[in-house]
């Protein structure tokens, strides 16, 4: 091969290779924004929430009667029964109140991955953002507002005893071989600790493997397999600047009871924030009511 054609075929892929590393990556091609949900009301209950979410943890979102709700769970949270369960539901009421239905703006921010939710009322302004942290198991609520505020944030639970699963209820666990078996979901554990509301859901023996095992015969086997189900602890703590331990109550939502534990400001600010820890592991023993 002559020099001179070695040397066409170098300045060719020079070429060829500057004109791919030029070229814009698929997500500058597009204006993310355009995909962006917006909406311009509130939510009649939780069926018309949005989601959001980072890494493994997904939230529910909506505004509703002037007050922000949100379900949270995050993956491998699985009980007794490997049901996958949503850890709970958070309340936010803010004093005074920036929503009412003429300014209201939610949105869903694609390319961010964010919730930002802006309302106004009586000369009030505020923006609630709502984040999950991709690289920490956290989500994020932060609270701007254009006059100095109050906020409680009310943790709501409704396992608080033993639930009897009943009819289609049973979809969402693995018993659907056993139909002649009453499945228990068991309670979760939740209280204060100081200024945080700890909560979490630990799995007790026997589990739904334990009963797959003997069912299927394989008992003397049972020594050699793992239970991916036992002492799985799943839940985390509630905590935020500027927050104290507020008051325990109960209450309904739709047609299910529940009891709450709140934290409230401990003076109004123009900036609140508000934190979700989460944790799921299978843990040997418990500290403090806390996985360690």
């Amino acid at each position: 091969m002559s020099k001179t054609y070695l040397y066409y075929i170098i300045v060719f892929l020079c070429c060829w290779i500057t004109r791919i590393t030029a070229q814009e990556s698929p997500l500058d091609t597009y204006n993310l924004d355009t995909y962006n949900i917006v909406w311009l009301s509130q939510s009649k209950n939780a069926g018309e929430s949005m989601p959001v979410g980072g890494g493994d943890i997904g939230c529910n979102v909506w505004v509703e009667k002037n007050e922000l709700l949100l379900y949270f769970s995050r993956s491998g949270s699985f009980d007794e029964n490997n049901a996958f369960l949503k850890s709970g539901r958070l309340r936010i009421k803010l004093s005074p109140n920036p929503f009412n239905k003429d300014d209201f703006r939610q949105e869903l921010v694609v390319k961010n991955g964010y919730i930002n939710i802006q309302a106004g009322h009586n000369g009030l302004q505020a923006v609630l953002r709502i984040w999950v942290d991709v690289f920490n198991p956290v989500i994020h609520i932060d609270i701007s507002a254009s006059k100095a505020i109050a906020a409680e944030a009310v943790y709501e639970n409704w396992r608080y005893a033993d639930r009897l699963q009943k009819g289609k209820e049973n979809n969402a666990n693995s018993w659907k071989w056993a139909s002649h078996v009453p499945v228990v979901t068991r309670p979760d554990q939740v209280g204060f600790n100081q200024n945080e509301i700890v909560f979490y859901h630990r799995n007790l023996s026997p589990t739904v493997f334990d009963a797959t095992v003997k069912q299927q015969g394989l008992d003397s086997l049972k020594n050699q397999m793992i239970n991916p189900l036992e002492q799985l602890t799943s839940g985390g703590l509630v905590s935020g600047d500027n927050f104290i331990k507020g008051n325990s109550g109960q209450g309904q939502y739709l047609n299910t009871a529940f009891k709450s534990w709140s934290l409230v400001s401990r003076r109004p600010v123009k900036n609140n924030r508000c934190r979700f820890i989460y944790i799921t592991a299978r843990q040997k023993t418990l500290k403090n009511g806390k996985g360690n």
